[in-house]
């Protein structure tokens, strides 16, 4: 965030120097989401196994922690008001970072499951809330190219977990070594999070978006994001855009969830060998990084709402593409380029059309609850495909179901209400 008189584009990533700095920070909390209870499942739960833990009991509680996690963030919503994202931020990483290694020494299940339904709460936190609402705290109006660079956090995390997970352990001696060396590394980080970062570019003389503004105008944008502002969940669950951006997301959520999180199956349901399904998915996690920046820059380019909408149609022909591979097997790699797509945009687009409709001041309580609903939403497409592999032993009636969800999602955008949006309104600043 710079202090010059030069006029930015919404479409450049001249976000200066501290801006950049936010933008790796965000993506190191999107990276450690994924790290420590997302992708890097698929080494800790064996690794845990093999100290002596059973794997199906400790599955029992994943989905339980999950759904605890998500009214946990709506909980948040008011200590975060209170005390700003980076406040909270820095004592969830602390909280993640002792508990990680508590974590590494469970001896039972009842100690794994509580140790792990804390990390997963913080990491809702961190991830759902305080990230999020830095980034439309830094950048109004340039969010979705900004989160198009830090999402990339989550994709990389994707990519390289499994393989950084292994190097740790055996680095540092096995689980429990490895896990006393990660929980030092975040608490190492919560202590760069509370000395060297700030709730707005306000707070550090700099400009949101990095745009030019006078030092009059600048302090007045201070003194309007710092103003306490009520919080009014009532009004705020009587707005139609509030309701359309969760159901919207919630939708596409279940294609996002149910295409990337079976992806090697399903491959491998419609004829792929199972070597270069595996292969494909990390391709797919390669270009997925590539992509989040795509839809970041269609955000600020094409606006939020029509970004969104090529986001629903992307899942919808990737699903397509993934049907039809099972006759035309040259369809799996427009099917893998097209679920890369969708999976690059949607962590992006979400946060981004939330801050479009509600501004920097009321994005906590918006997002925080919103989240909730779309996670709700999400989550049945585990039950759909658990039922489809039961009734007709493979995932395929699930992503013939998702082309008409994505398309559902897609065409949903235009029941927005734009005139309410903050961003039209000049609000958001």
């Amino acid at each position: 965030m710079g202090k010059n008189r030069t006029t930015t584009s919404l479409t450049s990533s001249r976000f200066g120097k501290m801006g950049w700095f936010m933008i790796v920070y965000i993506a190191v909390l999107l990276f450690l989401a994924g790290f420590m209870v997302g992708d890097g499942f698929n080494i800790l739960l064996p690794t845990f196994g093999d100290n002596g833990l059973m794997i199906p009991e400790l599955l029992k509680f994943v989905t339980v922690g999950q759904m605890i996690a998500l009214v946990y963030g709506v909980f948040t919503i008011f200590i975060i008001r209170k005390i700003g994202p980076r406040m909270m931020s820095t004592l969830s990483l602390i909280i993640m970072g002792v508990i990680a290694i508590f974590w590494g020494r469970s001896d039972g299940t009842g100690q794994w499951a509580v140790c792990y339904i804390i990390i997963q709460c913080c990491v809702q936190m961190i991830t759902a809330n305080a990230s999020m609402t830095l980034a439309a705290n830094w950048w109004p109006k340039k969010k979705g190219l900004a989160l198009g660079w830090a999402t990339m956090g989550s994709n990389v995390g994707s990519a390289i977990s499994v393989y950084l997970w292994t190097y740790i352990f055996s680095r540092f001696g096995g689980l429990r070594g490895g896990m006393l060396a990660v929980g030092v590394i975040i608490m190492a980080f919560a202590a760069i999070t509370f000395f060297i970062y700030r709730d707005a570019p306000e707070q550090m003389g700099l400009t949101p978006d990095n745009m030019p503004m006078t030092k009059e105008e600048l302090e007045a944008s201070r003194e309007k994001f710092e103003e306490k502002e009520k919080l009014h969940l009532g009004e705020l669950l009587k707005q139609r855009n509030f309701w359309i951006d969760a159901i919207l997301f919630g939708v596409m959520g279940m294609c996002c969830a149910g295409l990337v999180s079976q992806l090697v199956t399903g491959l491998t349901q419609v004829g792929v060998a199972y070597d270069r399904a595996v292969f494909l998915f990390f391709i797919a996690g390669l270009i997925a990084i590539a992509m989040s920046y795509l839809f970041g820059w269609l955000d600020v380019k094409i606006g939020t709402k029509m970004a969104t909408f090529l986001l629903g149609i992307c899942f919808a022909l990737g699903s397509a593409c993934l049907v039809g591979t099972q006759s035309f097997e040259v369809l799996v790699y427009p099917a893998c380029i097209l679920i890369a797509g969708g999976i690059g945009g949607y962590v992006n687009l979400m946060p981004s059309m939330c801050g479009s409709i509600f501004g920097r001041k009321r994005f906590v309580e918006a997002y925080g609850i919103a989240t909730l609903i779309t996670g709700l939403i999400r989550s049945t497409i585990f039950t759909i495909m658990s039922v489809t592999l039961v009734k007709a032993g493979s995932y395929l009636p699930a992503y013939k179901l998702m082309i008409v969800l994505a398309l559902i999602s897609a065409f949903m955008v235009f029941l927005f209400n734009d005139k309410e949006f903050a961003i039209n309104k000049g609000e958001e600043v």
